[in-house]
């Protein structure tokens, strides 16, 4: 398939309802984003937002592991997105985030952390994870499909570069919440929303492809600006305006409280986690 909602095609205007044909209470949101196939088994829900008449272009679907590829064709008829998150996929059962599969479909996936209490949020990492995890997948399909060490590619390769999932990390997040009018990428016209990366990394000295620089060397400390809007929130490696020994200690403090509401020992919560699982870390 070729062509995506994100290749310069203008999607259809289109009034959302509720399933059993009810209006959403308050309005309908500008963005709706409902995590699909992720539970490790095919649950055939992207079938049923479809028909309930629940697809669009405002609507998102993280993750869409465990999805056909009659989905996928449903999602691309609608004009509805897929953001993948592939550190939490793998790391919660999901299964290998499928980009190519998507990309095949005409999709141009968003990057998401997902789970913040289980996973980091460093998009550096997901964007390598994601760009690793394919050409890995790729490089064993070529193994196998060579066999006797013949060079064999797949009729349907799709290739992406470090440029495509920076796309994938910025601008397409921006389309999918109908905010790239605004920001997503350094336009003239757009809100000043940039980061400034640090080269003082070995991994970040001569930068010949910065792309290729900042999606397979950067992490999140080599970040040493930050402005939303024009407005610096971070500077010289420094948040601003925020108190994190305050922030620290109130959510210690918020687990704390929700560990005894359950009934926790926080003190011995891994020894207690431990026995419930049977296992040891």
């Amino acid at each position: 398939m070729t062509g995506s909602p994100s290749s310069g095609r203008t999607p259809p205007r289109r009034t959302r309802r509720c399933p059993h044909d009810r209006p959403w209470p308050g309005g309908c949101p500008s963005a709706i984003s409902v995590h699909v196939g992720f539970f490790g088994q095919w649950l055939h829900q992207v079938e049923y937002l479809a028909e309930h008449n629940l697809l669009g272009p405002d609507v998102t679907l993280p993750h869409c592991n465990a999805t056909t590829d009659h989905e996928y064709e449903l999602i691309r008829r609608s004009w509805a997105h897929i953001s993948l998150s592939p550190e939490s996929e793998m790391h919660l059962g999901c299964g290998i985030p499928p980009t190519g599969r998507a990309l095949r479909h005409g999709l141009r996936p968003s990057i998401s952390t997902d789970v913040p209490s289980v996973m980091g949020t460093d998009m550096f990492g997901q964007m390598r994870s994601m760009l690793c995890v394919m050409r890995g997948v790729q490089s064993e399909a070529y193994l196998a499909a060579a066999g006797g060490g013949r060079d064999v590619l797949p009729e349907h390769e799709i290739r992406i570069t470090s440029h495509d999932v920076l796309e994938f990390a910025t601008i397409e997040g921006a389309r999918q919440t109908g905010l790239d009018a605004r920001t997503g990428s350094i336009t003239p016209g757009k809100q000043a929303d940039v980061i400034v990366v640090s080269t003082d990394a070995p991994a970040l000295q001569r930068m010949i492809n910065p792309a290729a620089a900042l999606v397979l060397g950067a992490n999140p400390g080599d970040v040493e600006y930050v402005f939303v809007a024009g407005r610096a929130v971070k500077r010289a490696g420094r948040l601003v305006g925020y108190d994190l020994a305050d922030i620290r200690r109130r959510a210690e403090e918020s687990a704390t409280r929700l560990l005894s509401d359950a009934g926790v020992d926080s003190k011995n919560f891994l020894v207690g986690v431990q026995e419930h699982l049977g296992a040891s870390t």
